[in-house]
């Protein structure tokens, strides 16, 4: 069994990443750069704010707490951010404060640990 990530366990930037999809609520977060497995917010990634005129949504209970366990979703977009090391997310969509989905740009054919590529080996 994995052990709990705390917030308090986080890199500055990744606290900013947690808070900014918690105030956020529901919306997207645009063109973030990852630079040796942190994110960067220079330059600033651009916000889109999803309003919800169907019901008035609360904010997220964890905005008002200053350590925390972060939950699955946080935890599979940290573990994508750390194996994207250099690169750009060019979406990430939240839901209810939390990461629900995200767009990452890579190459078309990944390097493998063997050398080469996916498409060398398949021969297509």
């Amino acid at each position: 069994m994995q052990q709990a990530i705390r917030f308090s366990q986080l890199s500055p930037s990744l606290k900013t990443l947690v808070r900014l999809c918690q105030e956020l609520n529901f919306g997207s977060i645009l063109n973030l750069t990852v630079i040796n497995g942190e994110v960067s917010f220079d330059p600033q990634p651009e916000v889109l704010v999803d309003v919800r005129l169907d019901e008035e949504v609360k904010p997220r209970a964890e905005l008002e707490l200053g350590e925390f366990i972060l939950c699955e979703e946080v935890c599979r977009l940290l573990a994508q951010i750390d194996a994207l090391q250099n690169g750009t997310i060019e979406r990430i969509i939240v839901h209810g404060g939390l990461p629900r989905r995200m767009t990452i740009r890579r190459p078309l054919y990944p390097v493998t640990k063997r050398g080469g590529t996916e498409h060398d080996r398949n021969g297509s």
